[in-house]
């Protein structure tokens, strides 16, 4: 039974050390990325264009926050104990009570900005809407991926938690 112990503790430290591995990998990786993104972006687009961008990038990083109302925050604490027991829907119920209040959120700022673009920028042509108003539709994947990145978390999935969404819904 001891050798057993051992050998489950010398595979949990090495699989441990795989997955540090890969997330510190993945770090330098996903800012690299990021920062080439962006450096062709500034080149392609117009000043006007670029600004506009970050603009409504940095809303859609604000407004993902404040529709989500913290669920994406809680999860971990409250979700842990019940995917490790295996239960699955308390989880599901989790995940459906804040995507339904992220998506009844999502339409009512997307409505707030469409009123704020039209009403300041005097723009009712659908060619010419400000790129808030285009973000604001997506908003709910943001939350949505937001939400998945901490229940995968909460399920020790490290590695799947961090990969692609994590650097667009950094929060």
């Amino acid at each position: 039974m001891k050798n057993l112990t051992q050998l489950k503790s010398l595979y949990c430290s090495e699989n441990l050390s795989s997955s540090a591995l890969i997330l510190l990998t993945a770090i330098p990786v996903s800012f690299l990325a990021e920062y080439w993104f962006n450096l062709s972006l500034s080149s392609r687009l117009s000043s006007h264009e670029y600004g506009d961008y970050k603009v409504a990038y940095s809303y859609a990083a604000l407004a993902s926050m404040l529709i989500l109302l913290g669920g994406d925050r809680v999860a971990p604490k409250l979700l842990s104990a019940e995917l490790s027991q295996g239960n699955n829907k308390s989880v599901w119920s989790f995940v459906r009570f804040y995507l339904l209040i992220a998506t009844g959120l999502s339409f009512l700022l997307v409505a707030a900005t469409y009123a704020v673009s039209y009403l300041h920028l005097f723009m009712n042509d659908h060619d010419e809407h400000h790129p808030l108003v285009l973000m604001s539709f997506v908003l709910p994947l943001i939350a949505a991926a937001a939400l998945l990145s901490r229940i995968l978390q909460s399920g020790k999935q490290l590695i799947l938690a961090n990969l692609p969404c994590e650097s667009a819904c950094q929060q």
